[in-house]
């Protein structure tokens, strides 16, 4: 199953930017590939992404700003002593997150890494 995740959404078309040329910006649309290779890490589903070259093109700054509706930024999964697998997880602009089923929603905290959390800022505003 794949789906394309992407930096903006433009009239229904996912976009990712890639670089500033002046005024000028260069898009392409990456395509997660959802349930290949994929990974959860804290929570995070991870997968690789592969780029839609039908879909690169480039826009105006100011009309990618006028016409964006959410942004995302995609993290690297990197672990210690690992060598890099390509894998990304992306948190939008509206705190929602990527998925297994491609979909973005709402992260879910597991009860017992919010139960660390809280523990951590109790014992370091008492400390």
């Amino acid at each position: 199953m794949e789906k394309i995740i992407s930096g903006y959404h433009i009239h229904n078309i996912p976009i990712m930017s890639s670089l500033h040329i002046v005024k000028l910006m260069g898009l392409i649309a990456l395509q997660a590939d959802i349930g290949i290779d994929d990974h959860y890490e804290s929570d995070m589903y991870y997968c690789r992404f592969s780029e839609d070259v039908s879909l690169a093109t480039s826009s105006s700054r100011q009309y990618i700003c006028q016409n964006a509706s959410v942004g995302a930024i995609m993290l690297p999964l990197e672990n210690a002593n690992e060598e890099f697998q390509v894998q990304y997880s992306v948190i939008y602009s509206d705190w929602d997150d990527l998925k297994s089923n491609g979909d973005k929603g709402l992260h879910h905290i597991p009860y017992d890494l919010f139960l660390i959390y809280y523990l951590l800022i109790m014992i370091n505003n008492f400390s």
